[in-house]
């Protein structure tokens, strides 16, 4: 964070949380094999982003609460389709 808020004096910076997505509870990530490394669901970013964001002061946008979009809901996956090859 220091280097954002060095890099960027003065400026008006903005953490975003990330969206929900269908294979947000597993640590591996969806199934492109792009986070081969990881070790946490994507709920552990998003509860780490806004903590360390209001730490140093810094605007949150929660779109993993906030954004409506819930892949367990049917209705939602059939108006977002999944366009992962």
């Amino acid at each position: 964070m220091d280097s954002l808020l060095t890099l960027y004096s003065g400026r008006l910076i903005l953490i975003l949380t990330p969206l929900r997505r269908l294979d947000e509870n597993n640590p591996e990530g969806d199934s492109s094999g792009r986070k081969r490394n990881a070790h946490e669901t994507l709920g552990v970013y998003r509860d780490i982003l806004p903590e360390t964001a209001f730490s140093c002061s810094l605007l949150v946008l929660a779109l993993y609460a906030a954004s409506g979009i819930q892949p367990e809901n049917e209705k939602v996956r059939r108006e977002v389709p999944d366009t992962r090859s």
